[in-house]
């Protein structure tokens, strides 16, 4: 099409809609970061992509790609270094992905730099950064309304279409200093040559009349914007959004006296900022709790980056592969399971080497470099865009000193629009050209890759939708053609493996052939997955061959040395198998785990790990039996209350697997066997106390046949006696009948059960009440459960 028509058509615009589209949508669709949802947006942007270069681009049959500067040469050494490492990859399935990613953030960077060379361009882009970055943040503060109105918990972090609130506030702060910088931009009149000085204060343009609605809209967009950052409470965050705020201020302030002027009123708002952070529910005692050696997070993230430096020093040139750092890590992990470093520097340099951790520097110095000059031009919108730029690159490499947005391609592709705008239309540097017929069927490809991933990954997880729901047919087929579509993924044989596994009903099932079979498939693509050698280990055990199980067993826990489940599977087949010396010093090896920073520095505290029950269980039994009855029934107690924590976590999830998903799900199998486990501990040893913490676990899991019948032995035990614990465990024992009748609808026996529960705990010492029947370091009941019980007693009463 010739120049005047695409000029003339109507048509002229889509190519950069469709970019702003890319833009807005990424966050809203691809930030939880799951597989399938990043590569449907990488088909969209591929697409955006190749309508830019068939339609929206002027110019004759080349397109420029590469300029010979820091910043673009480094780039492209980044790229060939992670193609370069795939072979040395321990999941190449994972590191495609992440090559895909990276691919991603090259061509919108690229795309939008081209697209912004007419100036006009490059403000729409910047406006759907700004945009998408107001929308999350409606989207966050409409979710802390929410939870603070309904649930009354005011200290809510909001997550917003994000993976996480950090990830969220990494994202925040792009479109804050962006909308800053467009609120406060002024087109202003060339430097004027005098006599006396060379160049004098650039004027503003003349006063325009007319209703300054962009102003009003960004000004909005500040105010959410900065609203919603505070209620991330994410202070990693909160410090990289002041640091890069500083950035923007020094680069985009006036010259002159007015920058003067503007770095004053910057540290003013950094002062109030921090002042606010100090007032915020949602962030003030995070930003305290900053100041404490003993931040769980902080030193959380300290053991993580010792493993990951362990990690990198095992392979410092090739690394494990780009991408590949979940399956790599857990044979040097020091704490808790974690799916990333926590720090993206190191994780970059662990999974690619020292070359391709110099490249990235090199690529963000380069970056870093090009704003601060484009920021120094006359034009007021490009030192916006340039200052913007700066700073959201110079908070994402604070933030990432402690986190990894860097690794969330929502985060990396809008940021990557926003350099290609802000340095759209810089001529100081010669590009490098390509030829068209070249760019156009290298994006076609990457478009069928993305459509041909996408189809894998959509038949995986409705394989992983069907099994939960029990349609196993269906739920094969969809498997067996996800593994057909993409063989070497090792999430797809995983996923055929678990059809065959929920078919499993006894040990001759036709299934299990099968099941092992895809989990072997699996484990030779993913050597370094522990889950798939406890899988097979699993397999053996039920089929009656524990010796079989625990050599897989051993090799998961090989491969994951502070792995709880390897070494819970391991001990559980030992004992199956009459070792039983060897079954116990598996089982104080994990209880010595829980006592390590791997089990007091877990990733997510309020979701502990619940492999230690295993232990507990048994080895409070074997007290139990050897006459030490104090021993065995605080060691049985502290795995009820471990596990009661953890099903505390999972109330939500479990919810929605039980009224949307068919049936319990497999973990929650996992729950109820340990329950199980410890209920037959206390059949052969009863112990009133911890039969309380088991009704507590059986109601959380829903058997409520299994908890009335707990609750009932109890209030017959505690009948007639007279003793302050007695009474107690009588009256907790009425309110936990009383709330799980009222689950069941049956309302009167609720208020009939409830009524006798606040009766009887009237004639218990408030000591007794305060310490939650608290009997030689065992409670019956936590407090604030026990706070919730009463409150819905009298709830009922009136």
């Amino acid at each position: 099409m010739t120049e005047d028509r695409r000029a003339q058509s109507p048509l002229r615009h889509l190519p950069i809609a469709l970019l702003a589209l890319v833009i807005v949508c990424y966050p809203l669709v691809a930030g939880k970061n799951f597989t399938a949802q990043n590569l449907a947006m990488h088909c969209l942007l591929m697409v955006a992509a190749l309508v830019w270069y068939l339609w929206g681009r002027p110019g004759g049959g080349t397109v420029t790609i590469i300029r010979p500067g820091l910043l673009d040469r480094s780039l492209v050494a980044f790229l060939a270094i992670c193609l370069l490492v795939i072979p040395f990859s321990v999941c190449k399935y994972a590191s495609l992905l992440f090559i895909i990613s990276l691919c991603d953030c090259l061509i919108m960077y690229w795309v939008a730099r081209e697209a912004s060379d007419d100036g006009t361009s490059g403000k729409v882009l910047a406006w759907a950064v700004v945009a998408s970055g107001a929308l999350c943040a409606l989207l966050g503060v409409r979710e802390y309304v929410q939870t603070a109105y309904f649930l009354e918990n005011p200290s809510w972090r909001i997550f917003g279409p994000l993976y996480n609130p950090n990830i969220l506030a990494s994202y925040l702060t792009g479109g804050l200093l962006l909308a800053l910088g467009l609120l406060t931009a002024r087109e202003e009149a060339r430097p004027v040559e005098t006599p006396k000085r060379k160049k004098r204060e650039p004027e503003p343009a003349p006063a325009d009349d007319r209703p300054r609605y962009g102003a009003i809209a960004f000004g909005f967009a500040v105010l959410l914007l900065v609203a919603a950052l505070f209620l991330t409470g994410s202070r990693a965050g909160l410090g990289a959004m002041l640091v890069g705020l500083g950035v923007f201020i020094v680069l985009r302030a006036p010259r002159g006296a007015g920058r003067r002027r503007a770095v004053v009123v910057g540290v003013v708002a950094i002062a109030l900022c921090v002042g606010a952070a100090l007032a915020v529910p949602t962030i003030r005692p995070r930003v305290l709790e900053t100041f404490s050696v003993w931040s769980h997070s902080w030193v959380f993230r300290y053991y993580t980056w010792l493993g990951t430096m362990d990690m990198a020093m095992a392979r410092p040139l090739q690394g494990f592969g780009p991408g590949s750092f979940m399956e790599a890590y857990p044979g040097f992990a020091r704490a808790g399971f974690t799916r990333t470093a926590h720090q993206s520097f190191l994780q970059v340099g662990a999974e690619v080497g020292v070359f391709g951790l110099l490249a990235m520097v090199c690529a963000g110095l380069g970056a870093l470099g090009a704003c601060v000059r484009r920021s120094a031009e006359d034009n007021a919108m490009a030192r916006t865009l340039a200052a913007a730029a700066a700073g959201w690159l110079v908070a994402l490499g604070v933030h990432n000193l402690v986190d990894y947005s860097l690794y969330v391609p929502a985060v990396t592709v809008t940021a990557c629009a926003l350099l290609g705008a802000a340095l759209g239309g810089d001529t100081g540097e010669r590009p490098i050209r390509a030829r068209r017929r070249v760019i156009l069927p290298a994006l076609g490809a990457l478009v069928l890759i993305g459509v041909w991933l996408l189809g894998a990954e959509l038949l995986t997880a409705r394989a992983d939708a069907l099994t939960g729901r029990r349609q196993f047919y269906a739920a094969e087929q969809a498997a067996v053609w996800a593994t057909r579509l993409t063989p070497f993924s090792p999430g797809a044989w995983e996923t055929l493996a678990g059809v065959s596994e929920a078919q499993l009903t006894t040990p001759q099932s036709p299934r299990m052939q099968a099941a092992v079979d895809a989990r072997l498939r699996a484990v030779s693509l993913a050597p370094t997955e522990p889950k798939n050698y406890t899988a097979l280990a699993d397999l053996y055990g039920l089929q009656g061959d524990p010796e079989r199980g625990i050599e897989y067993a051993e090799q998961a826990v090989a491969v994951y040395p502070t792995g709880t489940r390897g070494l819970a599977v391991l001990a559980n087949l030992q004992a199956r198998a009459g070792r039983e010396q060897e079954a116990e010093a598996t089982y104080r090896r994990l209880l010595a785990l829980r006592e390590s920073p791997v089990g007091r520095y877990e990733a997510v505290p309020e979701l502990p790990e619940v492999d230690y029950v295993w232990a507990y269980s048994s080895l409070g039994l074997r007290a139990l039996e050897a006459g030490d009855a104090e021993t065995g029934q605080q060691m049985l107690h502290d795995g009820l209350e471990l596990l009661n924590a953890r099903l505390g976590g999972e109330e939500l999830t479990m919810d929605m697997a039980l009224r949307y998903g068919g049936g319990p799900t497999r973990q929650m199998q996992r729950f109820g066997e340990m329950a199980g486990a410890l209920e037959a501990a206390l059949a052969r040893h009863p112990d009133p106390i911890n039969k309380m913490r088991l009704a507590e676990a059986w109601g959380r899991l829903r058997e409520r046949a299994r908890q009335e019948a707990l609750l009932l032995d109890i209030i017959d035990h505690s009948r007639g006696r007279e003793d302050a614990s007695a009474r107690f465990l009588g009256a907790v024992a009425y309110l936990e009948l009383g709330e799980a009748y009222s689950a069941g609808g049956q309302k009167d026996l609720a208020g009939q059960a409830y009524a006798e529960g606040l009766r009887l705990l009237e004639d218990v010492p408030e000591q007794t009440v305060a310490s939650g029947g608290d009997v030689k370091g065992r409670r019956a009941v936590g407090v604030e459960r026990l706070s919730r019980l009463r409150q819905a007693a009298q709830s009922a009463a009136n």
